[in-house]
């Protein structure tokens, strides 16, 4: 090939073949074939009440404003409806805590010329009659003279037992009171006399002897004394509720005795209401002096020789 062909050919290979379909054309068949393809306004319309269906559809689990105002209404009407019940719960309380008290005092009362002796079976085995028992024990040991036809006296517990302890109901209080004024006689001769209380008021004054006692333990300068199921702090009268624990005028004593004593005795006072003080608590406590003054000397009186 010849230097000029080659040329020719070089040159006629570097020019680009022009496309048989011009752009031109091109574009107007596109346009057709949209216009072509391209809905009626009442296929569009159409289309678009599909969806809104579809659309309604997904969104009908969901919840609307109006449902958000009645969830509203009903948790303000539940607030309201639980606030009465919390407040005739706690008139409930107070009603069932009245009707509590006063079952114990006419409880009390029912007890009242009652007494329990223990250990007076085995005294005397000779005769058969409780009463005889207890009237022969009360004029020899006691030194108090009861007539038999004014006792009735009968086992407690399990018969079975070799020493059972004795309920005595009096006819005259005066004899009761007697007898009670004499048992100071009875101290380390095996032999006990002591009210009968209902058991309510034995687990309150349970209760109230270990608070008593962890007073004295930490003060001995204390004037702490029990009678019956009340505790007396310097003057002030304690109880025990069952709700509330130690309390002072039916409210929470523990701020009133701290008030008073200077000690805090939350943590003691809680073990007692939840029984879980250990049995070995005052034996393993010291003593603290800490809060007492330094005991008074007596004066030695100095004898001078003449």
């Amino acid at each position: 090939m010849s230097k000029k062909a080659e040329n020719k050919f070089k040159k006629d290979s570097s020019t680009p073949k022009r496309a048989r379909s011009s752009p031109e054309l091109t574009n107007r068949v596109s346009k057709r074939t949209v216009v072509e393809n391209m809905s009626s306004p009442k296929e569009v319309t159409i289309n678009l009440e599909t969806l809104s269906a579809l659309l309604d559809k997904k969104l009908a689990h969901l919840a609307t404003k109006e449902d958000f105002k009645e969830l509203r209404e009903e948790y303000r009407l539940i607030r309201e409806e639980n606030k009465l019940l919390k407040e005739n719960i706690e008139h409930l309380k107070e009603a069932n805590s009245r009707n509590e008290k006063l079952l114990e005092e006419l409880d009390k009362k029912a007890r009242r010329n009652n007494l329990v002796f223990r250990g007076v079976i085995n005294a005397f085995k000779s005769t058969s009659s409780y009463s005889e028992n207890v009237s022969k024990f009360c004029e020899e040991l006691l030194h108090v003279k009861i007539n038999v036809e004014n006792i009735h006296a009968f086992a407690l517990g399990n018969q079975q037992t070799s020493n059972p302890p004795l309920l005595l109901t009096f006819s005259r209080f005066h004899d009761k009171l007697a007898i009670l004024a004499a048992s100071k006689n009875l101290n380390n001769t095996g032999f006990a006399i002591h009210q009968d209380l209902p058991d309510t008021t034995r687990k309150k004054r349970m209760k109230l002897l270990l608070v008593r006692k962890e007073l004295s333990r930490l003060s001995k300068t204390l004037k702490v004394s029990l009678r019956s199921d009340n505790l007396i702090v310097e003057g002030h009268l304690f109880t025990w509720c069952q709700m509330i624990g130690l309390c002072y005028k039916n409210q929470d004593g523990l701020q009133r005795l701290r008030e008073i004593t200077g000690l805090d005795l939350s943590g003691f006072i809680s073990a007692v209401a939840k029984n879980s003080l250990p049995g070995d608590y005052f034996r393993q406590q010291p003593i603290n002096t800490a809060l007492d003054p330094p005991p008074v000397l007596p004066s030695i009186p100095i004898v001078r020789s003449s």
